[in-house]
């Protein structure tokens, strides 16, 4: 499998949206059929967060007190595009995260990490990657919501469909930080 980060492209992928959902009304408008086709099954693998890697709050120094923090970071969605090719899926996750900015930042951007984590049919991890991103604070802003985009290649067995498969996507977190977490749910 192959993750490829990229940020742009969006009126590239409107296009081809817009095409996808053009294509059926003109098939049925030159077929002259009075009842519509039902839509073709999604061939996309389901989307999963687990609650207790979607928040990070970073402190500076040892402290815990909200004066410490240097930023908060959350995953709030993640949408999911797929086109089939033959005996493969190249799939586009589009993640989002709202950063805050914490009283003790000092350098105005909030460098985080998440993973995404593609689980074949039968459970098993079929690929697994970290990605880094860096927010800036810009001007005075002091909230910003980000949007990275990653590209995987799922290759399907002979028989398979991608909804069999699931992909997981959360917060890259050290085990004090998934402490705090689950003592603050």
């Amino acid at each position: 499998m192959n993750f490829q980060n990229r940020h742009a492209r969006r009126a590239v992928r409107a296009l081809k949206v817009l095409t996808m959902a053009a294509a059926p009304a003109l098939f049925l408008a030159a077929c002259g059929s009075s009842e519509p086709e039902p839509p073709p099954e999604p061939a996309c693998p389901n989307i999963k967060q687990l609650p207790d890697i979607q928040e990070k709050v970073a402190f500076t120094g040892g402290g815990r007190d909200l004066t410490d923090v240097e930023y908060q970071v959350r995953l709030v969605d993640g949408i999911i595009t797929c086109e089939k090719d033959d005996d493969e899926i190249d799939a586009e996750f589009e993640i989002q995260f709202i950063v805050e900015r914490g009283p003790a930042d000092d350098d105005r951007q909030a460098v985080f990490s998440y993973f995404a984590a593609i689980l074949n049919p039968q459970g098993q991890v079929a690929a697994r990657e970290e990605f880094s991103i860096t927010v800036p604070f810009e001007g005075n802003q002091n909230r910003v919501s980000a949007i990275d985009l990653i590209e995987p290649t799922i290759p399907l067995k002979e028989g398979e469909s991608a909804r069999g498969y699931t992909v997981y996507v959360g917060l890259v977190l050290t085990r004090e930080e998934l402490e705090y977490n689950r003592r603050n749910q």
